[in-house]
């Protein structure tokens, strides 16, 4: 029946790595992340029928609010900076702006910028969502040299 079994997660949920799996998160990456999104959002698209990149975005950002309920306390900038540090980011306060010095998703990227970084924008803006109270908006930076993404004021276009 729907809703049991080991494929019965919530649709954002990645699976947990077994006890003594080797995770493929190498210094600033997350690559088994990269696997688990864009793996969950195509067997998800093939069995709903919704577009693929449809599926990978909101993937994405559900897990990026998942990320940012795990932390306690208040969704201040203090709190974005030590998630991001503790998954992988390097972030720098550059003026009002965060611009990130890495993409975990670096070696995927390379061969499918659009994808990939389309996904950690998603997989940002939903971390921005989930702490809720940062005055922050993620934004494409592709002209950045660490990460595609930039974390900057709302109220700036």
């Amino acid at each position: 029946a729907a809703g049991r079994g080991a494929g019965a997660r919530r649709p954002w949920q990645l699976s947990p790595r077994p006890r003594g799996a080797v995770s493929v998160a190498g210094p600033g990456g997350h690559y088994d992340w990269a696997g688990q999104l864009l793996a969950g959002a195509m067997l998800e698209a093939e069995k709903s029928g919704q577009p693929p990149r449809e599926v990978l975005d909101r993937r994405a950002h559900d897990f990026g609010q998942t990320l940012a309920g795990e932390r306690p306390g208040p969704g201040d900038l203090d709190a974005l900076i030590n998630l991001l540090e503790s998954h992988g980011y390097e972030p720098q306060i550059l003026g009002a702006d965060i611009v990130l010095l890495n993409c975990p998703f670096h070696a995927v990227a390379k061969e499918q910028a659009e994808l990939v970084c389309g996904m950690n924008l998603h997989l940002l803006e939903g971390v921005l969502a989930g702490l809720g109270t940062t005055g922050l908006c993620a934004c494409l930076d592709p002209a950045s040299a660490g990460c595609c993404v930039r974390l900057k004021q709302a109220d700036r276009s």
